[in-house]
């Protein structure tokens, strides 16, 4: 009986220890050549010139959407450059943004959500369909389905002073189910007259960074190198870690710039919210901004470093955690990158300002782990 005990407890610590796994910033394979090679880039869609980058997404069938900030719209290419058709405009009514930075492809719909809870859906057409209001300000991360999706729930406006809670959001009843408690988000402020501005920047404050595999949740705070891997009703199931690995710098030029290129709608923050923002800026940047599932399941851990204009580093797990690669996606020196780096199976897309100043969207083809 006792060496049947020794035995199930050997094969119980095997069990929780191959769940949990610590890396060493060490990659296994060592570095990873993405080696980029340009397909094709795009100045303009239509008559109207690409100024602003929001966010960058791809559908099933190749097709390109961007979120202009400038123009207040969602331009539309397909898969070989082209311009197909804008959707939705800057204003207050059916099928306008107030206030929009990110959307969503979910299915045969574009999902943007904007400021006061209110969410604008269209045909990938350009066509608007409806418009629903939640009452709320709720941002989803990652849709479940087209009536549900992931969100962080502040317990206290978004202030950053209790718990927050990794919530499901329904649309058709308009009610959350928590899931998850986690620490709060931090938060950037400034106040000028009567307008207060909090910002949560994924690159220069902690926050959640989430993204789904299969029907679990992969998350991790980006003030820790830590990610825990949840079912959706909250049940941990494993996690994976890095230590050694060093947060980057961030310099008082670049803290500034970082607030002069966000759009506030449609123009420049003001100056006296700049100063505001980059005061209370921290001096090291996130461990990580972004996360999400590849080719073969493998796992796509987005570094934080502002001061790497032209250069993205990416670490690069097994789908069980296991520190496979480390690389970076650099483009020639002169430009930078301007807008988060959108990959469709062995393509990615990214917003470039060339060493002239000019800025386009770009179209690469690049080699992904097997």
């Amino acid at each position: 009986m006792k060496k049947l005990f020794v035995i199930l407890f050997v094969a119980l610590t095997i069990s929780i220890t191959a769940g949990n796994i610590v890396n060493k910033d060490k990659p296994l394979k060592g570095t990873w050549d993405f080696n980029l090679k340009k397909v094709w880039e795009v100045g303009s869609g239509g008559e109207e010139l690409l100024i602003r980058c929001g966010q960058i997404r791809t559908d099933s069938d190749g097709n390109i959407y961007m979120m202009e900030l400038k123009h207040g719209k969602i331009f539309k290419f397909d898969k070989n450059g082209k311009f197909v058709t804008t959707i939705g405009k800057r204003g207050e009514g059916p099928g306008e943004f107030r206030m929009a930075f990110s959307f969503f492809i979910v299915g045969d719909e574009i999902i943007v959500p904007t400021m006061g809870g209110m969410f604008q859906y269209f045909g990938k057409d350009g066509k608007f369909n409806k418009q629903i209001n939640t009452g709320r300000f709720v941002f989803p991360r990652s849709y479940l389905n087209k009536d549900s999706f992931i969100w962080v729930k502040s317990d206290n406006e978004g202030r950053g002073k209790k718990p927050e809670l990794i919530s499901i959001y329904d649309m058709n009843t308009k009610k959350s189910e928590n899931i998850k408690s986690i620490s709060p988000e931090e938060l950037l402020t400034a106040r000028k007259g009567g307008m207060v501005l909090m910002i949560k920047d994924s690159q220069t404050t902690a926050g959640v960074v989430l993204t789904l595999q299969g029907k679990d949740i992969i998350y991790g705070k980006s003030d820790k190198y830590k990610f825990m891997k949840i079912d959706l009703k909250g049940k941990e199931l494993s996690s994976f870690s890095l230590e050694g690995r060093k947060r980057k710098s961030i310099s008082e030029k670049f803290k500034r710039k970082r607030f002069e290129n966000i759009s506030l709608n449609g123009g420049r923050m003001p100056k006296e919210m700049i100063d505001q923002m980059t005061k209370g800026m921290p001096d090291i940047a996130t461990y990580f901004n972004r996360i999400f599932i590849g080719k073969n399941g493998l796992i796509y851990v987005l570094i934080s470093d502002l001061e790497n204009e032209n250069g993205q580093e990416v670490d690069i797990f097994s789908p069980e955690g296991k520190y496979l690669y480390s690389g970076e996606i650099k483009i020639e020196d002169g430009s930078k990158i301007n807008s988060s780096i959108a990959f469709h199976n062995n393509m990615i897309y990214m917003f470039v300002e060339d060493d002239e100043g000019e800025s386009s969207l770009i179209k690469y083809k690049v080699d992904l782990p097997e």
